[in-house]
């Protein structure tokens, strides 16, 4: 009793190991064709096909394994799952036995798509079988060996050696659109940066301003009317248009009375009605203004020594309004 379960335990398993060893079968073609794998355990017998033998990425795999054992021996078809290492399975599916001279062909088909690995590799498959003809009540069982399969090349020795260094960057010259496109862009550019510039002299000019007295701004927008040099240009009715507008502008700053807007007339009106206005200086300020209406809307073209008069009278009035009101005039 101790001596068959000895052979059971030990005996058994070397025995089969030998058996796998001694009868199984390795075919590896040329690519493109099947690679077969057999493997025997004593009346059962399995086969492995792997169409095509060599493994190629844009190329899907057909697997194939089919055990053949004596009718009364049942044999279950190892299973796939986790058993692959580079392929994919796509589809799994199992063939109707067929029974000839004694026989069960027994036949499940695999399709694997194959994808980026180091190797491609069927894992060692569990085949078990049972049944009267096996000699023993129990299921049996038997590995298959592991199957390493070949992979063909990414590039073939053509392509590869058409691949040179890489070649340095081109210049292309852009096309016209694209050139006018990006000279539109810098004239943008350029345009919005001196608005800008403008925008921020006219803010630091007018911040300056106000800290001037209206007499001080009055005396600035003299100087810089006589440096315009209108009337050596013949734009004697620009000079006088500004020259009084200086003046009611400065009246307004003083005293509050909207000059600018008002006309001649109602300008005088509104200036012979404020007390600190005297007739003298209403006088002054009408010969003034009449003068210059006459040249802004007559047509008429005052001499030299006229333009410099008119030049005096506002500065005069200017300062002495100032003086009055109790402005520094340093």
């Amino acid at each position: 009793m101790m001596t068959r379960l000895f052979i059971r335990m030990f005996a058994a398993p070397l025995l089969c190991a030998s058996c796998l060893a001694a009868e199984a079968a390795t075919n590896s073609l040329a690519p493109g064709q099947a690679r077969t794998e057999t493997f025997r355990h004593g009346d059962v017998e399995v086969t492995l096909a792997v169409e095509p033998a060599t493994i190629s990425l844009d190329r899907d795999v057909q697997l194939t394994i089919r055990a053949s054992s004596p009718d009364g021996i049942d044999v279950e078809l190892p299973s796939l799952e986790k058993r692959l290492a580079g392929l994919e399975i796509i589809r799994s599916y199992d063939r109707e036995p067929e029974r000839s001279g004694g026989r069960v062909v027994r036949e499940r088909c695999a399709l694997l798509a194959p994808v980026m690995a180091d190797e491609y590799r069927i894992a060692p498959l569990v085949v078990r079988y049972s049944g009267s003809a096996a000699g023993q009540a129990e299921t049996n069982w038997f590995p298959t060996r592991p199957v390493r399969l070949e992979s063909a090349p990414l590039l073939s020795e053509k392509t590869a050696g058409a691949i040179g260094d890489i070649v340095p960057p081109v210049w292309i010259p852009p096309s016209w659109k694209t050139a006018a496109l990006w000279c539109l862009l810098v004239l943008g550019v350029l345009l919005a940066a001196w608005l800008c510039v403008l925008a921020v002299r006219r803010i630091r000019n007018a911040m300056r301003l106000r800290g001037l007295s209206p007499r001080e701004r009055a005396i600035r927008e003299l100087a810089e009317l006589l440096s315009k040099r209108l009337v050596e240009r013949n734009r004697v009715k620009d000079f006088y248009v500004e020259l009084t507008m200086i003046v009611r502008r400065y009246i307004e700053r003083a005293h509050g009375i909207r000059a600018p807007e008002q006309t001649t007339e109602e300008f005088l009106e509104a200036v012979a009605r404020d007390s600190r206005f005297t007739a003298e200086v209403v006088r002054r300020l009408r010969a003034f203004l009449e003068s210059a209406d006459l040249v802004k809307y007559a047509a008429f073209r005052p001499a030299e020594p006229v333009v410099a008069g008119a030049i005096r009278t506002s500065r005069e009035y200017i300062d002495s309004d100032a003086a009055h009101a109790g402005e520094n005039m340093a």
